[in-house]
């Protein structure tokens, strides 16, 4: 695939993700390569358990499990995309209420892409672990 298509598809992963419609767990998860390394800058601290070191199509669906079974998206904005061969960078804002302890988080976001033949073969998350730390204690 192009960088183009692969943008693209994020694009429509993104927004059905912002949407919360539950298709867009399953877009994301067809883009996943079997050999994917997902990470995130949580690295599955206290509070950010979903956030763990993830391998693999089955392993990415227990992250979108574990978030939605601990926190409910209030806002995801996507604001840019920038791609350059098959790296891919979305700049995004987003807010997350934890179901337990009510609290809600806002945070810039960037989500990084490494792809190959249109799956995603590399992923990882940058955000504010302090504050999303402090909304789940």
């Amino acid at each position: 695939m192009s960088t183009e298509s692969d943008r693209d598809n994020l694009r429509h992963g993104y927004s059905l993700w912002a949407a919360a419609d539950p298709a867009g767990v399953e877009f994301f998860l067809g883009m996943v390569s079997d050999q994917v390394d997902w990470g995130s800058l949580g690295e599955g601290r206290l509070g950010m358990e979903f956030s763990q070191r993830r391998s693999g199509r089955e392993e990415v669906l227990g992250y979108f499990q574990d978030i939605a079974a601990n926190w409910e998206l209030v806002s995801y904005q996507v604001h840019e995309i920038v791609s350059e061969g098959d790296r891919h960078v979305a700049i995004c804002e987003c807010a997350w209420k934890h179901r337990a302890t009510g609290k809600v988080v806002e945070t810039p976001k960037v989500d990084t892409y490494k792809m190959k033949d249109g799956k995603i073969v590399e992923f990882r998350e940058y955000y504010d672990t302090a504050k999303t730390v402090a909304a789940a204690l």
